[in-house]
């Protein structure tokens, strides 16, 4: 009976140690957020590293967000003194709501957080400018999304309810799309 007490005791302890290791292991693969920008996963929105960046619009994309299930908007942009970034926009419902479309050429001024990505320059827009024309996506000083409140009927996909709501809010404090 003694063994057997110690091997549950031994069993028990390799247990928690697994249990311990499990999310920094995960973590270094790449699986959870990282907000570290190495490439590991989502960056946090970070007030510090919020500027102005002038330039074109080189590409368009709609972009599929799993964690959300729905479609995001970025654009490749090049700035005549820092090169291309990685600018993301919001969900694309959001961008259609507020009746703001992006084409390639056109030149924009972008307000947003900036930071690195497997190597790559981004950015999380808060407030796209084209000429007088002006769309507000994220709060500058905390990167909420301004789409959190989304309209219950008519407009993307509703309300979302309990869990999933709050994954979704907590994920968009952090910059989201």
């Amino acid at each position: 009976m003694q063994q057997k007490d110690r091997f549950l005791s031994v069993s028990t302890i390799l247990l928690a140690i697994a249990l311990m290791w499990l999310p920094t292991s995960v973590q270094a693969q790449g699986l959870y957020p990282t907000g570290d920008g190495d490439g590991g996963g989502m960056v946090d929105y970070a007030k510090g590293t919020v500027k102005t960046v002038q330039g074109e619009i080189k590409g368009v994309e709609t972009v599929r967000n799993p964690d959300m299930n729905e479609d995001g908007l970025h654009l490749s942009f090049k700035t005549a003194d820092e090169g291309y970034y990685n600018v993301h926009v919001a969900p694309q419902w959001y961008v259609d709501l507020k009746k703001f479309d992006f084409k390639e050429g056109e030149q924009l001024s972008i307000l947003g957080s900036a930071f690195h990505n497997a190597g790559e320059q981004n950015l999380y827009a808060a407030t796209i400018t084209r000429g007088s024309a002006e769309i507000k996506l994220r709060n500058p000083e905390s990167g909420a999304g301004l789409w959190m409140r989304r309209p219950s009927q008519g407009q993307g996909q509703g309300h979302m309810e309990g869990q999933k709501r709050r994954s979704m809010e907590n994920r968009m404090r952090r910059g989201g799309y």
